[in-house]
């Protein structure tokens, strides 16, 4: 912080409501090692539907996946763009969510640099080709094969399944796309920080 100027309030936690679908997915029974987890959403199902509950499959975890237990999702405005339809067809349902912060829940057995209890933070992506010049740099932001979406794109490690965003209880990310966030941050303001790209 610059000298002399005022820190900002801690962001209140948001008020969920009371289901039992958010519960955490952590102590969910369907999360043992050989299985995925259902998260409980909030997407849309149409352009002009809104954001309304909804469930999403995540895919078990992979050597080098981190499950994560969503604890914020900031709101960007690409986020109304997108479940709109204004920047091109989209797959629905759609989650939304590209801003995530969280705590890691569970580990691939290749992951060494994330454990369960760990504060984590995901972007704008999610994965990419992973072989280009770009990508081998450490720019895969510029993948010269595209870049995986946190929302709305075809998974291709995952069958061309349609990634769902942030608006959820959990999330399922390959450890490269990860982001560690320190323990002296307030999550809720680190949040919006991710929609730089992470």
């Amino acid at each position: 912080m610059t000298p002399g100027r005022p820190v900002p309030p801690p962001l209140a936690r948001p008020v969920l409501p009371n289901n039992d679908a958010f519960a955490d997915p952590a102590a969910d029974p369907d999360t043992d090692p050989g299985t995925g987890v259902l998260a409980a959403a909030y997407g849309a199902v149409s352009a002009d539907s809104g954001l309304v509950p909804l469930t999403v499959a995540r895919r078990a975890p992979k050597a080098d996946d981190v499950e994560i237990a969503i604890e914020f999702c900031g709101l960007c405005h690409s986020d109304v763009h997108t479940i709109r339809g204004e920047w091109g067809t989209q797959n629905y349902p759609l989650v939304p969510g590209h801003e995530i912060v969280g705590t890691v829940s569970r580990v691939g057995s290749a992951v060494n640099d994330f454990a369960p209890g760990d504060r984590v933070g995901v972007g704008c992506m999610v994965d990419s080709c992973r072989e280009c010049e770009s990508c081998l740099d450490g720019l895969e932001q510029y993948c010269e094969n595209g870049i995986t979406g946190t929302y709305g794109a075809k998974d291709p490690r995952n069958g061309d399944a349609i990634t769902q965003g942030g608006y959820s209880s959990a999330v399922v990310v390959d450890r490269r796309y990860v982001l560690r966030v320190p323990g002296n941050l307030d999550p809720a303001a680190v949040a919006p920080l991710l929609c730089a790209g992470g």
